[in-house]
């Protein structure tokens, strides 16, 4: 799930955002937690804090530890 991309990362795994993207894109195709394609939508032509926004959703709409969205704010997700 997305959600476990986001933690891996913040538990210090390597991050890339092109296998970032491919999972995200794995997880919409399912319908997984997401809401459509926002997340890759806003990687395709947003700019960071649009896939800062967009995960900050995706954290508040599955219901998350809200101490995620500081995380995901904190960090750069696309190049």
């Amino acid at each position: 799930m997305i959600i476990d991309l986001i933690l891996d990362r913040r538990d210090g795994r390597h991050y890339s955002a092109y296998d970032f993207y491919l999972e995200v894109r794995k997880y919409e195709r399912l319908g997984v937690g997401t809401h459509g394609e926002d997340i890759s939508l806003a990687m395709d032509y947003g700019d960071n804090r649009d896939v800062q926004r967009v995960l900050c959703q995706y954290i508040q709409r599955n219901e998350y530890p809200a101490d995620i969205e500081d995380y995901i704010r904190s960090q750069i997700w696309v190049v």
